[in-house]
């Protein structure tokens, strides 16, 4: 991917089976749901999330995925992040785990793909490697494989006193 193309971008060039890769915690069982719902004429899966101000980005980016290559996604959004987190846990168990959802990366990602909640998308990354730094992925990985990636991708920056580090030698 090019400097110039943006993350939609890639998510409307790449395919249904992209769509779940570029968000963390990628559901168990959701490829196989993927590849039923192309056959069964399906249009539209269901995303998980507890960013309920996100709600506007995610139906028109699930809209535009659907243009580009007919399947999207509808927000299903909880109000609150402990629920969302007992849901999607309790979910991980069923046949109702929800076909996409956002997740932590790090520790947190770790407990859902230790339980069997998260799909190996190894391949994917292997295919867009040149998208997203190692590091970025190193976050999502564990045991060689790679279950998630990135909803999006933040540069916090970090100001400091130059006087206060000097005076204290830091």
């Amino acid at each position: 991917m090019d400097s110039k193309q943006t993350r939609s971008g890639f998510l409307k060039l790449s395919g249904a089976a992209v769509l779940g890769a570029a968000l963390p915690g990628v559901a168990r069982g959701a490829p196989q749901r993927w590849s039923r719902a192309l056959v069964a004429g399906a249009k539209t899966l269901k995303l998980a999330n507890d960013k309920v101000t996100w709600k506007n980005w995610f139906v028109s980016e699930g809209k535009a995925a659907a243009q580009a290559v007919g399947v999207g996604w509808d927000a299903v959004e909880y109000a609150d992040t402990t629920s969302y987190q007992a849901a999607i846990r309790t979910a991980g168990r069923t046949s109702r785990v929800p076909d996409l959802y956002s997740w932590w990366s790090g520790w947190l990602m770790k407990e859902i793909v230790d339980a069997g909640y998260a799909a190996d998308v190894s391949s994917l990354w292997d295919k867009h490697a040149k998208a997203y730094s190692k590091g970025i992925r190193a976050s999502f990985t564990f045991n060689g494989k790679t279950f998630g990636a990135p909803l999006y991708v933040s540069y916090w920056v970090v100001l400091y006193n130059k006087h206060i580090f000097k005076d204290n030698n830091l």
